[in-house]
């Protein structure tokens, strides 16, 4: 169990928390559904309704941060901690697949990496005040 971020915290920061492990294709199938579904339980146990394209934005602005500010080293973290790998064609490979320290990070830089595509970061940091 990882107690690491218990503490208030964002909701951004809580669904990414929740979410930044996941298998690629849940993003890009379920994240719509999941996000209504979290602002149907927000609503349901008495919270505030929640725009889910606001939720959304925020989720996509704060997985932004996380990629630039920690993920952006996971192929210097790979290249340390497994420097062996040159003929490696997957994360499948058990050198990857085995070691939670490289396989974990590599999954979430792999999820910012689709997100910043499929959700368009540039035009979302673009929109931000100045």
């Amino acid at each position: 169990m990882d107690w690491g971020c218990v503490s208030q915290m964002n909701v951004a920061m809580a669904i990414w928390g929740a979410m930044s492990g996941a298998e690629t294709d849940m993003w890009d199938r379920d994240l719509e559904d999941l996000m209504q579904l979290f602002a149907a339980e927000v609503r349901r146990c008495g919270g505030l309704a929640l725009d889910v394209d606001v939720l959304t934005r925020h989720l996509m602005l704060y997985a932004a941060v996380m990629g630039m500010t920690w993920l952006l080293n996971v192929p210097a973290l790979i290249r340390g901690r497994l420097p062996d790998l040159g003929d490696v064609k997957t994360r499948l490979d058990p050198r990857i697949r085995d070691d939670e320290g490289v396989r974990a990070p590599l999954q979430m830089l792999t999820n910012v990496m689709n997100l910043w595509e499929t959700h368009r970061f540039g035009q979302l940091l673009n929109a931000l005040p100045r």
